[in-house]
């Protein structure tokens, strides 16, 4: 059959409905590319009536159309062909289920939408985005129909279902789409007609100090099964978790300290992922009282943070600034301090990695710079020096040579052999540019 109306819309429409019966929704979504603002499902239904009119026309012209070929399409189309069959005919005839759907793709939005909102309803939560898993029947039902008869002007079933179910939760809870950076996935199965909602973590900025000493970043477990060291930091902000309702932490630092090494001044950035945190409305300056363990820990907690800060955070080029109180069995001279200085000043650092974390670390040669050195005399046996260096250097090995594992070294330079007695952290400073 040919329409003298000369639409390619129309065209096309009668090639589909002349070869597969589908539904309002799903005819519609074959011309997803026309009449920008328009569901399908009134897309289907305008070209439907657009097509009985359009061989009613030709009818009424005079123009003989096969009643064979008009019935296959009525059957196909439904309303209103079947109507116009009718007329002509007397004869009353049912459409046959659509070949994508089964004439179900209306309910199972509706069916999607209640799922959703039931499981969203009880999070405190403000932005979600919407995912159907691919490779459903109905998805490679309509591809096929699609490669077929070369329509290229098609959406996909997933595009329309996630739009249709995001806008309908919007509506009903009042959340806003993020398609970036979501509180929620809303992840929807056709063919299971199931939603599952992955709850995104939540990342929070923080900067901790350490006040004591031998007080791990991470639980240390022993070989005997047991805490190594009674406080952690992970600990500490494991609390976290009830707070946010959430299941379990993941802390991100910028590099470690020691456990014997406190961390000072204004404190090393530090980001806590939350995992599945359904309260995401916290409130910072009372959550850094919670995550705290004073006096030992301070935990302070600056706001949010986005996925993206975690690997920001970890690649980030910084310096640090250390007090390492440094002991001598041969004792120090005002000579010794002062030559450290001298020779430590923007001099580069060779260290391969260090004997004590070798067990557990490859080797791997760092190249590493101290920028200044500043130094005092306590005693005849100890000295107090000031080292600002690049994040990253081993700074006990800086001090004592590690066997000539790292050059030069404090050590090396004096030629004698040198003890870090205590090391602290007193600064961290920001990227440089």
């Amino acid at each position: 059959m040919e329409l003298s109306l000369g639409s390619e819309v129309l065209s096309v429409a009668l090639k589909v409905l002349s070869n597969y019966p589908l539904c309002d929704r799903c005819l519609g979504r074959f011309f997803a590319q026309y009449a920008v603002g328009l569901n399908n499902l009134v897309r289907g239904k305008a070209i439907k009536v657009l097509l009985a009119m359009s061989i009613h026309r030709q009818l009424i012209k005079g123009e003989k159309i096969p009643l064979e070929e008009l019935k296959e399409i009525a059957q196909n189309a439904g309303y209103p062909l079947t109507e116009l069959y009718r007329s002509l005919t007397n004869d009353v005839i049912r459409p046959r289920k659509c070949y994508i759907c089964n004439n179900e793709l209306d309910m199972l939005i509706h069916e999607l939408i209640i799922k959703a909102a039931s499981k969203l309803k009880g999070l405190n939560i403000k932005t979600f985005v919407v995912g159907v898993k691919a490779g459903s029947s109905y998805e490679i039902r309509e591809k096929s129909i699609a490669e077929e008869l070369g329509i290229s002007s098609w959406e996909s079933i997933r595009r329309e279902v996630k739009r249709e179910v995001g806008k309908a939760l919007q509506t009903l809870l009042n959340l806003k789409p993020n398609f970036k950076l979501a509180d929620v996935l809303v992840l929807l199965d056709l063919d299971k007609k199931s939603v599952e909602v992955q709850i995104a973590p939540l990342y929070l900025m923080c900067k901790y100090l350490k006040l004591g000493r031998f007080i791990s970043q991470m639980i240390w477990i022993g070989r005997n099964g047991k805490k190594k060291y009674l406080l952690s930091l992970e600990e500490s902000c494991s609390r976290v978790v009830d707070v946010a309702n959430g299941s379990s932490i993941k802390i991100h630092a910028a590099g470690r300290e020691d456990v014997d090494v406190r961390m000072l001044g204004s404190g090393r950035p530090l980001i806590i992922e939350v995992k599945e945190a359904r309260n995401r409305d916290v409130d910072p300056s009372k959550l850094s009282e919670i995550v705290s363990t004073k006096p030992w820990i301070i935990v302070k907690v600056e706001g949010k943070a986005k996925p993206s800060d975690v690997s920001k955070l970890k690649s980030e080029i910084h310096q640090k600034v250390y007090r390492a109180i440094v002991f001598c069995e041969r004792g120090f001279s005002d000579d010794d301090v002062t030559k450290i200085c001298e020779n430590f000043r923007n001099t580069e650092i060779k260290q391969l990695t260090p004997l004590r974390v070798l067990r557990r670390k490859k080797e791997t040669l760092r190249v590493k710079r101290v920028y200044e050195v500043q130094g005092t005399k306590l005693s005849d046996y100890l000295a107090s020096f000031l080292i600002r260096c690049d994040g990253g250097l081993y700074v006990k090995e800086l001090v004592h040579g590690d066997k000539g594992r790292t050059e030069p070294s404090f050590a090396s330079v004096l030629g004698k052999d040198l003890k870090v007695i205590a090391l602290d952290v007193i600064e961290y400073l920001d990227t440089l540019k």
